[in-house]
C-alpha cells in the first residue's frame, strides 16, 4: 500500500491525514509506503500523527517504506526534528536547533522534557515564573493523562516548534489511546456522556478528571486560559469530534466532526509570540497582561 500525503501536513487537514493514517494501521498488506514527496510543510500535528501511525505498523510486523520530502527545508526539519529516527535512516549533519524540541514517544513523565519546551516558550514570551510553573503542571497533567487513563500501550508523542518568522510557537501532544469520552465514563458520574464533542467540552473545565480522587482537572482548562490571553488556538481531537478554540477569531469553540474516528487524543496548540507584555498570574506583584 502507498499512502501519499497532502503539501500541507497540518491539523487543517486533520480529515484527510486521518483517514490516510487510518489506512495504513487497518490495511491486511505486509508493506506500507509512506510518501511525503510532495510535502513542504509539516507541524507538530503532523509528525506526531505520522509518527504514531508508522509505530503502530511496525508493532504489526509490517514493513514501513518512507518516501522523503523533495522540499529540502521540510527535509532537513524532519532530520532536525528526531523523525528519522523512527525509520532509522542515516541522518543528514545539521545541527539541532534551540527552535527545535523534538520528537518523544512517551511511555512515563519526563520532566526535564516539559523543561525543555517551557524554555523555548520563555526564549519567545515574557513569563512571569508563576506563569511558567503553572504552564509546566499542565503540559505535565496533560501529557501524563496519556500514560493514567488513556490505556494506551503506545505512550503519546509530543512534539514543538518555534517559528520565528511567523511568530508562533506550536505544540502537539498525541495519544492513541481510549479517548477522553471513554476514559471519562470509566467513572459512573460521567456515565451520562453520549458524544465525542460533549467529552471533549466537558474536559475543558476546571477539576474535571477521570483520577478516582478528583485530583487533578487543570491541565487542558489552564492551558486554555493561558491561550486566552495570548489570543492563541488549541484545537483537541479525542472520537470523533473536533473542537477548536480559536481566541483571534471567536469566543466560542467551533464543533467539526471526523470522517473517520480516532481513537486517542489529540491536544494541539498555536501560541502568539508578538506580543510585548508580560503573562503574569493574578496576585503577583507585577501588572501588565494578566493570565
Amino acid at each position: 500500500m502507498e499512502l501519499v500525503f497532502p503539501k500541507l501536513f497540518t491539523i487543517a487537514y486533520s480529515k484527510s491525514i486521518l483517514r490516510t493514517c487510518h489506512s495504513a494501521i487497518t490495511t491486511d498488506e505486509d508493506e506500507v509506503k509512506f510518501d511525503l514527496s510532495k510535502t513542504e510543510f509539516i507541524g507538530p500535528f503532523g509528525i506526531t500523527i505520522l509518527a504514531g501511525t508508522i509505530s503502530d505498523c511496525l508493532l504489526q510486523n509490517k514493513k514501513v517504506l518512507y518516501t522523503r520530502p523533495r522540499h529540502s527545508t521540510t527535509r532537513k526539519f524532519l532530520t532536525r526534528i528526531g523523525f528519522n529516527d523512527f525509520f532509522h535512516l542515516k541522518k543528514e549533519l545539521t545541527e539541532i536547533q534551540e527552535t527545535n524540541i523534538q520528537l518523544r514517544k512517551l511511555v512515563a513523565l519526563d520532566p526535564s522534557y516539559t523543561d525543555q519546551i517551557i524554555n523555548a516558550f520563555s526564549r519567545s514570551l515574557r513569563m512571569s515564573d508563576g506563569v511558567r510553573g503553572l504552564l509546566k503542571l499542565s503540559l505535565n497533567e496533560t501529557m501524563s493523562n496519556a500514560f493514567e487513563f488513556a490505556q494506551s500501550h503506545k505512550g503519546c508523542y509530543v512534539c514543538a516548534q518555534v517559528y520565528r518568522n511567523a511568530r508562533r510557537i506550536r505544540v502537539c501532544i498525541t495519544d492513541f489511546g481510549i479517548g477522553i469520552r471513554n476514559s471519562l465514563t470509566t467513572l459512573p458520574k460521567y456515565g451520562y456522556l453520549q458524544d465525542s464533542f460533549e467529552a471533549i467540552a466537558l474536559a475543558a473545565k476546571e477539576g474535571v478528571t477521570s483520577r478516582p480522587t478528583g485530583v487533578g482537572g487543570k491541565g487542558l482548562p489552564t492551558l486554555l486560559q493561558f491561550l486566552g490571553a495570548n489570543r492563541g488556538r488549541m484545537v483537541v481531537l479525542s472520537g470523533d469530534g473536533k473542537v477548536a478554540w480559536d481566541f483571534m477569531k471567536r469566543k466560542e469553540p467551533k464543533r467539526q466532526g471526523t470522517s473517520v474516528a480516532f481513537n486517542g487524543t489529540i491536544v494541539s496548540m498555536r501560541i502568539r509570540t508578538d506580543a510585548s507584555g508580560v503573562y503574569i498570574m493574578k496576585g503577583e506583584s507585577v501588572i501588565e497582561d494578566v493570565f
